[in-house]
């Protein structure tokens, strides 16, 4: 974007009228020998001032110049979108994000309840209240209730690289692909 200023400014310019200075100094000789202290050098030599006032060049300039400025629109629209686009996909990550927390939370209470209710069905078990196979049930439902958790939990740390590399924290490319 900085570059594309540059060269409208630059377009711009050639509006503009332009003052040079020119000067020349020449020293020069010819003869048929190489006898250098029988030359003659004679000496020339001007100094001038040119103005150069653009009055009109076909409308290139300004052709030029609003080119300049429809790129410098396009690339501060390309910006504008780069910028909501990164802004989207943090809102995103977030609300992701918030939703992993809550999951891991009732995730957490899921266990402590499968955990009493394990608990229970063993002591029903160990006094012959309960059948194996209640007893069986609430080991499954508790592991079960475990692995949802550890679920949870990876589901919040992919959560944490997928933000990180959002906000350029983290590259996610090794550096031997390339």
């Amino acid at each position: 974007m900085i570059f594309s200023r540059k060269k409208k400014e630059a377009h711009e310019a050639g509006l503009m009228p332009r003052l040079a200075l020119v000067g020349q100094y020449q020293a020069q000789a010819q003869a048929d020998n190489i006898r250098l202290g029988d030359y003659a050098w004679p000496r020339t030599s001007f100094l001038g001032l040119q103005l150069s006032i653009p009055i009109f060049n076909g409308n290139r300039t300004r052709s030029q110049i609003t080119q300049a400025n429809i790129k410098l629109k396009q690339e501060q629209i390309r910006l504008d979108d780069f910028r909501d686009e990164i802004k989207t996909q943090l809102a995103t990550i977030i609300s992701k994000w918030e939703e992993a927390i809550a999951q891991l939370e009732i995730q957490k209470t899921t266990v402590s309840s499968a955990e009493l209710n394990y608990q229970m069905n063993e002591d029903r078990f160990k006094n012959g209240l309960g059948s194996r196979l209640e007893l069986t049930d609430a080991d499954l439902a508790l592991t079960q209730a475990r692995i949802n958790r550890l679920r949870a939990t990876y589901n919040l740390r992919m959560l944490h690289t997928e933000m990180q590399h959002a906000l350029g924290l983290l590259d996610l490319h090794s550096k031997t692909d390339h």
